[in-house]
């Protein structure tokens, strides 16, 4: 029972790359597994690993105990070991020069500072062919179908894409989006102590408040204009049953249409990751859970636990290392694109940089 509830609690935690919200389920007694979080790609690195404690199912996903001191490295099939530095607790990076290259294999290995021992076995890096277009329909009322009374349009976001040549392809899609938000911060106001409204900008906002208690522009806004970028939150792998390697009208992500998502523009980019057959099962377990809105205490969410084996130690491991060449495709949506007149945005009086998760006050140098 005990490792029943860890695996759960790995499935959540692991299904966003930690960006999920915390559930009520009855307290269950039991010693923390380690969960490593591992991701090795073709791409320029730094590579990234996350170790972490698993817990109880009312814990808060969010915020998982992080653990720290241990070290960290990917050998490859040649004895080449590339160590990991804690860039933060619980979060370990290469060098920003190593990568994955294809045909290559990788062993991933963990010590912690209690003398754990993990390790993966070689796992080898497949080509990720090609995502052959990528596109966008609108759909309207679609989403919070749960609410009749609140329905929400949506830009759904499609991929044609191809595996590797003489190879049946497993593979895993992801995205991420950016988008431009602009906020008011020197419109804050405060009340003094008769009552009065007083103006209190940001600092940030480049306005002070002189003498005759009214607003005075300094320098420039520094946090009004913002770009936030948002991941997707569901799992997208292909069907292997398919002998043509070949993949068409893949559903990657439903964008909600709001005020500010689609009022400029929407840069996304698309992500097509190979595979092994252990992760891909996991992706594909995830997905299926998702689609069916499936209790997720059903039996089959249990068997996931992961390709990491214990060599020392009396802790269970879970987790997955992840062998990955990447390709990837961008789509940019324009306001034009939309179907319908853009939402009039509300009127923000805060720093742009704390309105959106993931925000940025620099502009990307694709916008």
């Amino acid at each position: 029972m005990r490792r029943h509830v860890i695996t759960i609690w790995l499935l959540a935690i692991l299904l966003f790359d930690g960006c999920v919200e915390p559930f009520n389920a009855p307290v269950v007694e039991q010693q923390p597994g380690i969960v490593v979080d591992a991701l090795l790609t073709d791409q320029p690195g730094p590579q990234s690993v996350r170790l972490f404690y698993s817990s109880g199912l009312n814990a808060d996903l969010d915020n998982p105990e992080l653990i720290a001191g241990a070290t960290i490295s990917i050998t490859d099939e040649n004895g080449r070991i590339e160590e990991f530095d804690e860039v933060s607790r619980g979060v370990y990076q290469s060098d920003e020069s190593f990568a994955g290259t294809i045909g290559q294999s990788y062993k991933l290995t963990v010590l912690t500072e209690r003398g754990e021992h993990f390790e993966s076995d070689f796992i080898q890096m497949k080509p990720a062919g090609e995502i052959t277009s990528l596109y966008y329909e609108y759909e309207s009322a679609v989403l919070n179908q749960g609410h009749p009374e609140l329905p929400q349009d949506a830009v759904n976001v499609y991929l044609n894409g191809k595996g590797a040549a003489d190879d049946v392809s497993l593979l895993r899609w992801r995205w991420h989006a950016t988008y431009q938000v602009h906020t008011f911060p020197q419109y804050r106001i405060k009340h003094s102590p008769d009552g009065t409204i007083l103006p209190d900008p940001y600092p940030c906002s480049g306005y002070i408040v002189d003498n005759e208690n009214k607003l005075k522009s300094i320098f420039p806004c520094e946090c009004c204009e913002c770009w936030p970028t948002e991941f997707s939150e569901h799992a997208s792998v292909s069907n292997n049953q398919t002998t043509s390697n070949v993949f068409n009208r893949i559903l990657v992500g439903k964008i909600p249409v709001d005020q500010w998502r689609f009022l400029y523009k929407y840069h996304l980019e698309v992500e097509q990751l190979s595979v092994q057959d252990d992760v891909y099962a996991f992706w594909k377990l995830v997905q299926a859970q998702q689609q069916g809105g499936a209790n997720i205490f059903q039996p089959n969410v249990v068997k996931v636990k992961g390709n990491l084996k214990r060599i020392s130690g009396d802790v269970a491991v879970f987790g997955i290392f992840s062998v990955s060449a990447v390709t990837s495709a961008i789509v940019e949506i324009d306001r034009d694109d939309i179907p319908i007149p853009p939402y009039v945005p509300d009127v923000i009086i805060q720093d742009c940089r704390n309105y959106k998760e993931n925000s940025t006050n620099v502009k990307p140098p694709f916008w």
